[in-house]
């Protein structure tokens, strides 16, 4: 269930959630509408709850969804500040300070 959640399915929950749209959130991202509708549909399988109630021009986030969303946002913070340090050991590795 939840070991099935990918990173880059969070990370498409974060963008549908800031846009409100598969189509919107596919367009920042690069992406076809298709390609998110099937990740989302992926992490709604790893969670095992609904995420979306569809909606006329959108969707709008289940509660089951704010919680992942909430988690998602907590750990794609600290993988983005992992790798600034690593970065930073890198830099002090090559002499750059």
């Amino acid at each position: 269930m939840i070991d099935d959640v990918t990173l880059f399915g969070l990370k498409v929950l974060r963008q549908v959630a800031a846009t409100g749209s598969f189509a919107a959130a596919a367009s920042e991202l690069g992406y076809t509408q298709s390609a998110v509708s099937r990740q989302m549909a992926a992490l709604e399988a790893a969670v095992g709850e609904q995420l979306f109630e569809r909606e006329r021009r959108g969707v709008r986030l289940t509660p089951a969804a704010e919680i992942v969303l909430s988690g998602a946002t907590r750990a794609l913070a600290e993988l983005e500040t992992t790798g600034q340090q690593l970065a930073g050991l890198r830099d002090r590795a090559a002499g750059r300070w």
